[in-house]
C-alpha cells in the first residue's frame, strides 16, 4: 500500500461507498484509523469512473494517480485515468 508524503496509507476498493457502490479511496493512517476519502460513481457512464483497479501511483508532486475498468465517456464506459489531490 503506497505511502504518501504526509505519512499516511492510501488504497482503493472497487465495491462499497457512498455513491452506489462504485468503490472507494481510502487512508489509513501510522497508527491504524482508516477514512474514505472519495467514493466513486457507479452510474454507467459517471465521468469520474467506477471500480477502481490495481494500485494509486504517486506523482513526484505528491498527487495520486490511478485508473478503473468502468465509468467514463459513452457509449463505450470502459473506464478512466483520474488525478487525486
Amino acid at each position: 500500500m503506497p505511502q504518501g508524503s504526509d505519512g499516511n496509507f492510501y488504497g482503493m476498493t472497487n465495491s462499497g461507498g457512498a455513491n452506489g457502490s462504485g468503490g472507494t479511496i481510502f487512508q489509513i493512517t501510522p497508527s491504524g484509523t482508516e477514512t474514505v476519502v472519495y467514493s466513486f460513481d457507479v452510474a454507467q457512464y459517471g465521468a469520474t469512473g467506477r471500480y477502481p483497479y490495481g494500485d494509486l501511483i504517486f506523482g513526484p508532486d505528491g498527487t495520486m494517480y490511478g485508473f478503473t475498468n468502468g465509468g467514463g465517456a459513452s457509449p463505450n464506459g470502459v473506464g478512466v485515468v483520474f488525478k487525486f489531490d
